[in-house]
């Protein structure tokens, strides 16, 4: 490595965001900080948008697709159940007015399922009114969008999302790794 720092990242999720690591002394003059790079297998997301309407499939799964994400989509709500159990996405972007079914109905059966339970939810809609947004969350959901759909703001939101879903992956791997160490630590202690 040259005599400048260099830029070691660990990425989580979609994002990029760098996270220094301490490290061992890589060739760095005693007063630097030194740093270690750490790099994780990133996953390709992969997202569940449910819309009968057919310009907005195509303008969010273009633009998801652009940003690297997997897309799956739904017109009805009773494809997007069927889809979510057999396709395990890691997010599902919901329409509240479905043909078949009210998307609160069809956040409400994902709810009660244990395979589709923790998979986030955000909802979009033309109705955004408090009581509608009211009612999304109460059903489930984890985040809502009014239509026309902001690009940006929903990229943002799926990204924000998505990491503290990974977050919270990792928080319960970590404690389930202290809980099993600690188990076999006291039973190798017994006599």
């Amino acid at each position: 490595m040259g005599s400048g720092s260099a830029n070691f990242s660990r990425t989580i999720g979609m994002a990029s965001q760098p996270m220094r690591i301490p490290g061992e002394d890589y060739g760095c003059k005693n007063d630097q900080i030194k740093y270690v790079a750490v790099m994780t297998d990133v996953k390709k997301s992969r997202i569940l948008v449910v819309d009968d309407d057919p310009a907005i499939v195509f303008l969010v799964s273009n633009l998801l697709e652009d940003k690297g994400y997997e897309v799956l989509t739904a017109a009805t709500g009773t494809i997007a159940l069927e889809c979510a159990i057999t396709d395990n996405p890691d997010l599902i972007l919901l329409d509240i007015l479905l043909p078949d079914m009210e998307g609160m109905e069809v956040c409400a059966k994902l709810r009660k399922n244990p395979v589709t339970s923790k998979i986030p939810i955000i909802f979009l809609t033309a109705y955004n009114t408090e009581d509608r947004l009211e009612e999304a969350i109460d059903m489930g959901g984890d985040d809502f969008l009014g239509k026309p759909i902001n690009t940006i703001e929903l990229t943002v939101r799926i990204q924000a999302m998505l990491q503290t879903c990974n977050i919270a992956d990792e928080y319960v791997r970590h404690n389930e790794y202290i809980k099993t160490t600690q188990r076999l630590r006291a039973q190798s202690a017994k006599p």
